[in-house]
């Protein structure tokens, strides 16, 4: 109930500002797992006493569009604070996870797809929530991609599959579309599948971008080309 969230939520505010309170206390860190982060009145409460770590450096908020009902949030431009000594983190794979991918990674001589991505998107005909939830952030690159490859050789796409692990581990690139928020731990998993990763999202903060050179490892291509050269690029490298 919204009234028993609201006492947990106040005791975790008052025993935050405890640990805070002093003028010698170190600063508190908040981490923030996802595109959207959950802890309503944080700014209000704990800004001026904390670090944040999180993996969306854009968070989601609720923000419906004037010209678009369907479209119910805006990405917060000034959430995370670099001056403040936020930072971006990388987003978690768990260890059955990342097992699993390890696994199915194929040597670069023996994958047999030039790329995969197998995902949910706006278009989705398995779950209408899950569409929805892609529609209200306005998502398009995801139903763009599929599209531009569904027909190409060498190449997996389409919808969740069984064979995930599989397909990464059978790719020489893994295509890394936006989803919901800019960041996506696809990014991550490609990584462990042993495939270079093919970033299709402008605003994606990376971590560590201070002390990585991210063009070395990766990809990265404008989302709305996403079917504007992408595929005969990745073939020629």
């Amino acid at each position: 109930p919204d009234s028993e969230h609201a006492m947990v939520l106040e005791d975790y505010f008052e025993h935050a500002e405890r640990l805070s309170a002093g003028p010698s206390s170190p600063r508190l860190l908040l981490t923030f797992t996802c595109e959207v982060w959950k802890l309503h009145g944080w700014e209000r409460r704990l800004r001026d006493r904390a670090v944040v770590a999180a993996v969306e450096a854009r968070p989601l908020v609720s923000a419906p569009a004037p010209d678009d009902p369907s479209v119910r949030f805006r990405h917060c431009e000034h959430c995370l604070e670099v001056e403040r000594g936020d930072f971006v983190i990388p987003s978690a794979v768990t260890p059955v996870d990342a097992s699993r991918l390890r696994n199915f990674a194929r040597d670069p001589r023996d994958r047999k797809f030039l790329a995969c991505f197998h995902g949910e998107h706006a278009a989705t005909k398995t779950r209408a929530d899950v569409a929805r939830g892609y529609q209200e952030v306005n998502e398009t690159v995801r139903p763009e991609l599929l599209r531009h490859f569904k027909d190409r050789p060498d190449v997996s796409v389409g919808g969740p599959a069984m064979g995930y692990s599989f397909f990464m581990g059978a790719s020489h690139f893994c295509l890394v579309p936006k989803g919901r928020g800019f960041w996506t731990v696809r990014l991550f998993e490609a990584f462990y599948a042993g495939c270079i990763p093919v970033l299709l999202s402008d605003d994606c903060a990376l971590p560590f971008e201070g002390w990585l050179d991210w063009s070395r490892f990766s990809v990265k291509w404008p989302m709305h080309r996403a079917g504007d050269g992408l595929y005969e690029h990745l073939a020629s490298l």
